[in-house]
């Protein structure tokens, strides 16, 4: 394999781990969204009072359980993001935006944001129904 066709293979291996990094994001969101929306019908529902526990416990914990459990799997592609970036580096001309860039870290923040801010978001809801009651 020479130097060019290693490049184009670093640069596709990044292009993939980006794509499975979004697409966890997208799940993450298309996840989220099908938990608000019984939580909102069992809230105020006619029956909220006999299933006060769905809608005041176990949605909210299933959604922050959820938000921790895809952090991992979008750090270890951004991890292996930066080792595809390094070897790139040393093979090739052609440079990659340098790490220390402020729109280069900007890129990052949504995947890492996303779940963050939903974990935020449950742990709200959490707190302000229970302490309703």
């Amino acid at each position: 394999m020479d130097n060019d066709e290693k490049l184009k293979f670093l640069r596709e291996e990044i292009r993939f781990e980006n794509s499975l990094i979004m697409g966890r994001v997208g799940w993450i969101v298309t996840a989220q969204s099908f938990l608000v929306s019984p939580l909102i019908i069992a809230g105020i529902g006619a029956n909220a009072d006999r299933i006060w526990w769905i809608w005041r416990l176990a949605l909210p914990i299933l959604g922050m359980i959820l938000c921790l459990l895809i952090l991992p799997p979008i750090w270890a592609g951004r991890e292996r993001i930066e080792q595809l970036r390094d070897a790139y580096c040393r093979l090739g001309n052609d440079p990659l935006p340098p790490r220390g860039e402020l729109w280069y870290h900007v890129g990052q923040w949504f995947s890492f944001g996303a779940p963050i801010l939903f974990f935020c978001f449950w742990t709200i809801i959490l707190i302000a129904v229970n302490l309703r009651q």
